[in-house]
């Protein structure tokens, strides 16, 4: 993948075409389009840059490369607030390329910028009708705004520090850790043993959801069942006496879509980390009562449990200890 402005791009001509093709995946599109081919995107913007994320892999002697994301990055958005810049705007990535991480790639491009264009500036910004989205990105939210179109929008905002983060950083050596032994699990762990009338793939899922959902803020959640392999949200739920419960021992999450689902947690949870700073762990996130740091140690109490609840019957069925990863995991010996 490639990123580049597309005031500097030499093609800009395919870029349109290509952008005019994709105007009915998202209804932000015909407007960004309409601003380039009219040359007004600095005037209704500000000063700024749109970045392309191009797949170079897709270019052939006859073809130019395909955009796969796209993101601008501008003095102004969609409220009147000339006191606050820069802008993150029209964040969008290309179905077929999702899941690969490329929003945050394009995020974390636009804030390595910031330094030159806006030298001044502790925090980028972002508007946004989307719940926790953003979040995951290192965003914490701001205020509601009127937009200059007569809606109503979210204002998010995220620091912008070069200062060292050494909590954050033992928490991601931690939770690499985790990944490793959560994915042991997946990989070795016998699928249909019961446990209180409940199989251990279930007891998996259940884990992976709850990181899903509880390591970032449970309070701003929306399930993703497609990466998730289509299984039902409710299959998480392991006891009888929750709502919601669905009594079917028989069904066996395949181990394919746990290992799927687990990498799609994996890649938020990272993208999420990369993005706070040790200051950022005290503050609570958007309408929860926790702190960021509670939440996260939450999950790695909640996760173990759960791995080694799997390690047990598995060793129960098989006589087989699956392998478990410490510090060695992340540093030489």
């Amino acid at each position: 993948m490639k990123t580049v402005n597309f005031f500097e791009y030499e093609h800009k001509d395919d870029i349109l075409e290509q952008l005019e093709n994709a105007e009915n995946l998202w209804h932000a599109i015909p407007y960004l389009t309409g601003l380039l081919k009219e040359g007004t995107f600095n005037e209704k913007l500000g000063n700024g840059a749109l970045y392309l994320m191009l797949d170079e892999e897709s270019s052939s002697k006859n073809s130019l490369p395909r955009i796969a994301s796209f993101v601008t990055f501008c003095d102004k958005d969609e409220i009147d607030a000339p006191a606050l810049k820069p802008w993150i705007g029209f964040l969008f990535t290309f179905p077929e390329y999702r899941g690969k991480r490329l929003a945050g790639r394009l995020i974390e491009h636009c804030i390595s910028q910031v330094s030159a264009r806006y030298p001044d500036a502790e925090q980028i910004f972002v508007s946004s009708e989307e719940n926790g989205l953003y979040e995951k990105y290192g965003f914490n939210f701001l205020f509601k705004a009127k937009t200059l179109y007569g809606g109503e929008t979210k204002v998010y905002a995220r620091k912008i520090s070069a200062a060292p983060n050494p909590l954050v950083e033992i928490i991601k050596q931690q939770t690499e850790i985790l990944f490793k032994n959560i994915d042991d699990q997946i990989s070795g762990a016998d699928l249909s043993s019961q446990l209180d009338n409940v199989n251990n793939s279930r007891y998996l899922f259940h884990m992976i959801h709850s990181m899903d959902r509880y390591f970032i803020n449970p309070f701003v959640y929306s399930y993703n069942a497609e990466q998730a392999g289509g299984i039902d949200e409710n299959y998480s739920i392991i006891s009888e006496s929750r709502e919601g419960f669905i009594p079917d021992d028989s069904f066996v999450v395949p181990r394919e879509t746990l290992a799927a689902y687990f990498e799609y947690v994996k890649q938020k949870i990272r993208l999420y980390l990369d993005s706070l700073t040790d200051a950022d762990l005290a503050q609570k996130p958007e309408n929860c009562p926790h702190t960021k740091l509670a939440l996260i140690l939450g999950q790695y109490r909640h996760s173990m449990f759960h791995a080694a609840l799997s390690e047990s019957v598995t060793f129960e069925n098989s006589g087989i200890w699956l392998p478990y990863t410490g510090f060695k995991y992340v540093r030489p010996n």
